[in-house]
């Protein structure tokens, strides 16, 4: 028998010990220490029996190369001294700390370059993770963590009116109020209200709509920003009758005058009324946003009395006033105020809050649950990664075993592998961080108008910050355990158990198991959010409108008041509308001063003639829209009882009124509205219902419908109305046209706020589909991690289970129970990891009721689909191992040991 053997059944040496052999010896040294053992094993063995004889072998194996590396590192030793090297043996097993951390790093690089796709794929599913976690911070921190870009950010504040009856706690101002407010409160250092105005500017280039903001004192004083040029608008010039002044924002000016420095002095032709340019913003400066300039907001008390509320406000604090302080002072007022006008203020209040909690309040919610629905995506990359690095921990035990028998410590090999991990994370968070890049300006694409300081959005140092720290969080995260794990085998687990030390072990294999768990629970959680999601995005999608919105096109138009008094203004549109709907493909032309999903609306209180006044907190209200004859019509908007307006509703006729459905039904429940009068002045003016009409989504797609009531424009008009152009199916070029008729009637005015009424419909429902994409694409990234991580998984068992498949095939297993064996290494943590994924799913998902339309958070059939969606990737990930296993040669399974 030779001693070298390893298919010699009584005396096997392990590779691994005569791997140390050929180390520390000659080639004779290493054939005397085999003979001597092999003599010595056949001595204990006929003297002691099979047992005893081969206890003893392995305790001889176990501790044979210890010493072996003692002698080894004292020869060394020696032969140093005998040279007259000083160093001592700290410096020769490890150096210096950094000497120690770069031989790590090399050790690490020369083990990356022998395994490239193990780093390939750990560094590209870091990056994905680390990557949509970046991109998501980047809006997070532009939206919700930057403070506001004005001087002492905290010091202002928001201010409400609130309406209990309603539930209105964010409601505006009227004149008034805000100036009983700015007169008794001494918790404010200065009070601003504004509101958006129509204007057309004219006589520099083509007319155009210019956003403007009226406003009742300084605004850009309020928020602590000093103009670039010139001055703020001062508190006189508020006044009704004051001079007419405007302020430039700096992008306004830049386009328009070409950043022109003679500009303060000019005059502005603002719907044909002169403004005297005073000042210029400092870049940036846009509030509200998207402001093209500021005008004073001269409103007289008697056309805006305390009833009339569309103002709002913010407030700067005065030195050393908390919000708590002032809102107790508000409300004091508040109070006294509705005392001494129960008409108009009966159940109104003030509320204050933080004017970024105001800015970014009703997004805040849903970019949280966005961020944390990506760092689920990122615990399962750090979980696959883990996987993977347990498995190539795997077959390095030995090489571990090496280390630990050559003196390195746990910890030395902790850090070691602990090195690995950063610097496959450090990689990943690069690829990562260019990534974000292209995601930012994905998501700044996609983003919906309604999220706030979209502008702040960017990866910046602090975003790339965010990203080095995260990871540092995600090397340790899914390189400890591995680290540990690894460190724990020892010289004695390889010998004991030969070629597979995880075959005496085990415990890496629970290991992995409960991290496939993880990431099939986290995946369950964000199937079942993002399918919620798209139910309700389903149900919104069906929504019945109240109105047609096929081949109709709207825009706005504005006549400026000074041109145009009350009959001007009626002839104007109406003029307007017989041109109009005498164009070539057009079947019907109608106008409103309100627009389904557009402008925004009045609401009015009201009494009814012949019952007893209501008490101011109980009063009933309408949505009021002014119309022209034919835009029931146009809209397609159904007559549900009496009559429709027509030519002869004018101004001298008896005042009718048409009202919703919903109206009727809450005002006038089990009686007929046609002939009820109502008033909106105590009884002075009475108008008569003569119709009923279906409801509209008035205000958007998911508010419910509110009562609305309709009023002829010609007995009631306005100077701003919205035009709604039904088209013939497939007629196009109509803009022009449009442009053309009004430019005949009026070459001063211009058209804004031009598109065809689907696609607004469409953008009413941006926000929601905003999330659901991210959402989706979350889930989508989880399920296609946890698919790859169960596939590796699943791969690994078999290659390592490969000798006992090959016995159980040649002892006549069939291939079924081959396949069913190796598919339950990947269905068991599948469906351990769905029963916790639905216990979270069903705790978590209902932080998503905001987001929801007509869908419970616990929405069954949704759970159920995520669930079977889930168990058929599961599957299908388990399937092409278990095929291959069943393919396997029993003699190239003997081969493998």
């Amino acid at each position: 028998m030779t001693v070298h053997s390893d298919r010699d059944s009584n005396f096997r040496t392990p590779r691994l010990f005569r791997w140390l052999l050929r180390i520390f010896l000659t080639s004779g040294d290493r054939a005397a220490v085999l003979n001597d053992l092999e003599e010595l094993y056949r001595h204990r063995l006929e003297r002691d029996g099979v047992a005893p004889a081969s206890m003893w072998l392995r305790r001889q194996l176990r501790h044979y190369p210890a010493r072996l590396v003692k002698e080894h590192v004292a020869h060394v030793l020696q032969s140093r001294r005998n040279r007259g090297e000083s160093k001592s043996s700290r410096l020769l097993m490890g150096g210096s700390m950094f000497s120690a951390l770069w031989r790590d790093t090399r050790i690490a690089l020369r083990g990356f370059r022998r395994n490239p796709g193990f780093v390939i794929v750990a560094t590209l599913t870091l990056a994905l993770g680390i990557g949509a976690n970046t991109a998501i911070f980047s809006v997070v921190n532009g939206v919700l963590l930057e403070p506001l870009p004005y001087p002492e950010p905290d010091k202002l504040v928001a201010m409400t009116m609130t309406n209990e009856e309603r539930g209105d706690m964010r409601g505006p101002w009227s004149v008034p109020n805000l100036k009983d407010v700015e007169g008794e409160s001494r918790s404010f250092e200065s009070i601003s209200g504004y509101q958006w105005l129509d204007y057309t500017l004219t006589g520099v280039g083509d007319p155009e709509l210019v956003y403007a903001v009226g406003v009742t004192s300084g605004l850009l004083g309020t928020l602590g920003v000093r103009p670039l040029m010139g001055r703020d608008i001062r508190k006189e010039e508020t006044d009704a009758g004051g001079p007419a002044v405007a302020v430039l924002s700096h992008a306004f000016w830049q386009e328009r005058f070409g950043g022109d420095p003679a500009i303060l002095g000019r005059s502005i032709q603002l719907s044909d009324v002169p403004f005297e340019i005073v000042g210029v913003a400092p870049p940036g400066f846009e509030f509200p946003r998207h402001a093209h300039l500021w005008v004073p907001g001269q409103w007289d008390l008697e056309a805006y009395p305390r009833s009339r509320y569309f103002l709002r406000t913010v407030g700067r604090l005065a030195p050393n006033v908390t919000l708590e302080v002032a809102q107790a002072e508000v409300s004091g007022v508040a109070a006294r105020l509705s005392e001494e006008n129960p008409q108009s203020n009966g159940s109104r209040g003030i509320a204050l809050y933080s004017l970024t909690e105001y800015t970014v309040g009703d997004v805040r919610l849903e970019l949280l649950i966005m961020f944390g629905a990506v760092g689920l995506v990122l615990l399962i990359a750090c979980a696959n990664v883990a996987n993977l690095v347990l498995a190539r921990g795997s077959s390095r035990v030995g090489e571990m075993a090496v280390r630990a028998t050559l003196g390195a410590s746990r910890g030395t090999i902790v850090r070691q592998l602990l090195i690995e991990s950063i610097m496959l994370s450090a990689v990943g968070a690069t690829i990562g961080a260019f990534l974000a890049f292209w995601g930012v300006e994905g998501l700044r694409a996609v983003s919906p108008e309604t999220v706030p300081r979209l502008e702040n959005v960017a990866v910046d140092m602090t975003v790339l910050g965010f990203a080095a720290c995260l990871a540092v969080v995600v090397a340790v995260v899914f390189g400890l355990a591995p680290a540990f794990r690894s460190a724990a085998v020892s010289i004695a687990d390889v010998v004991r158990d030969g070629r597979d030390p995880e075959s005496g072990l085990g415990r890496k294999r629970i290991l992995r198991s409960t991290l496939l768990a993880l990431e099939m629970a986290v995946s369950l959680v964000l199937l079942v959010g993002a399918g919620l999601l798209l139910k309700s995005f389903a149900q919104i999608r069906t929504v019945d409108l109240g109105f047609d919105t096929h081949n109709v096109i709207q825009f706005t138009l504005s006549v400026p008041e000074p041109r145009y008094q009350e009959e001007q203004t009626i002839g104007f549109f109406r003029s307007l509308e017989e041109r109009l709907a005498a164009l070539p493909g057009v079947d019907a032309v109608g106008m409103n001063s309100g627009s389904p999903l557009g402008r925004s609306h009045t609401s009015i209180g009201f009494d009814i003639v012949g019952r007893p006044p209501f008490a101011p907190e109980e009063m009933p209200f309408f949505m009021v829209s002014r119309i022209t004859p034919a835009y029931l019509e146009s809209m397609r908007i159904p007559l549900l009882a009496g009559r429709t307006f027509d030519a002869n509703d004018r101004a001298e006729a008896p005042l009718v009124a048409i009202i919703s459905h919903t109206a009727a039904e809450q005002y006038f429940p089990g009686n007929d509205p046609i002939g009820q009068q109502v008033t909106f002045d105590q009884g002075q003016t009475s108008w008569t219902i003569v119709g009923v009409v279906g409801d509209v989504r008035t205000l958007d797609v998911t508010t419910d419908t509110e009562p609305e009531a309709y009023f002829p424009h010609a007995q009631w008009s306005v100077s701003t109305m919205t035009v709604t152009v039904k088209t013939a199916a497939g007629a196009s070029g109509i803009v022009p046209l449009l442009r053309r008729e009004v430019g005949a009637l009026d070459p001063m005015l211009a058209l804004y706020s031009i598109e065809p009424l689907d696609r607004l419909v469409d953008s009413s429902s941006e926000e929601e589909r905003f999330y659901l994409l991210l959402l989706s694409l979350f889930a989508g990234l989880a399920v296609v991690l946890a698919a790859v991580g169960l596939y590796g998984v699943v791969t690994y068992i078999v290659s390592r289970r490969t000798r006992e498949i090959g016995i159980r095939i040649a002892l006549g297993a069939r291939w079924n129970d081959v396949a069913h064996l190796v598919l339950w290494q990947g269905m068991l943590p599948t469906a351990v990891g769905t029963g916790l994924g639905l216990i979270a799913a069903f705790a978590g998902t209902r932080i998503l009721s905001s987001l929801l339309y007509q869908v419970q958070p616990w929405d069954a059939p949704t759970f159920v689909l995520g669930t079977g969606v889930l168990f058929a990737v599961a599957l299908l990930a388990s399937f092409f191992p278990a095929r291959a296993a069943t393919r396997i040669p029993p003699t190239e399974a003997m081969r493998a040991e």
